[in-house]
C-alpha cells in the first residue's frame, strides 16, 4: 500500500532495531514512533543506539534515525506513553506494539481495534528465558 502509515509503539529492544527497516520500505509514506523514555548506558548492550543517543528521548533519537535514512518519509516522534496520546492520533493501516508493559499493550490494541486498522502486529522478548514472540492480528 504506497503512502502507508505505520505506527510503532516502542522504541527500545526491538524497536529501535526496527525501525531502520521500516524506514527501508517504500511503500510506507508516514512513521510515527512513540516512548516515553530516554535512552540509557545500560542500553548500549540490548537496544539499537550509539553512545551519542544516550540521554535523548528513544522516539526523537530513532525517528531522526529515520529521517536520515529515507529523506522523503514523513517522520513522527510522539515522547509520550501510548495511553496518553489522543485516540485519534493512533489510527494507522498497521500498529506495531513493541511494549514491555501490560497497560501499553492493552491501549494499543484497544485503538487498532477503535479505529479498525487492519493490522496489529505484537511482539516481545523475555531475555531471562531466550524467547521471542510476534502475534499478527488482521
Amino acid at each position: 500500500m504506497p503512502g502507508s502509515h505505520v505506527i510503532l509503539t516502542g522504541a527500545g529492544a526491538i524497536g529501535s532495531a526496527l525501525a531502520p527497516h521500516l524506514a527501508r520500505i517504500p511503500e510506507i509514506g508516514r512513521l510515527t514512533i512513540i516512548d516515553p523514555d530516554t535512552f540509557s548506558a545500560a542500553n548500549l548492550g540490548a537496544q539499537d543506539i550509539t553512545k551519542a543517543d544516550i540521554g535523548k528521548f528513544k522516539a526523537q533519537a530513532v525517528a531522526a534515525r529515520a529521517r536520515k535514512i529515507r529523506r522523503g518519509l514523513v517522520v513522527e516522534a510522539l515522547v509520550s506513553r501510548v495511553e496518553h496520546v489522543p485516540s485519534g492520533r493512533l489510527r494507522a493501516d498497521v500498529h506495531i506494539c513493541c511494549c514491555d508493559n501490560r497497560p501499553a499493550r492493552a491501549a494499543c490494541n484497544a485503538a487498532a481495534f477503535h479505529h479498525g486498522d487492519p493490522v496489529l502486529i505484537d511482539v516481545g522478548v523475555r531475555r531471562e528465558h531466550l524467547l521471542a514472540r510476534a502475534s499478527v492480528y488482521s
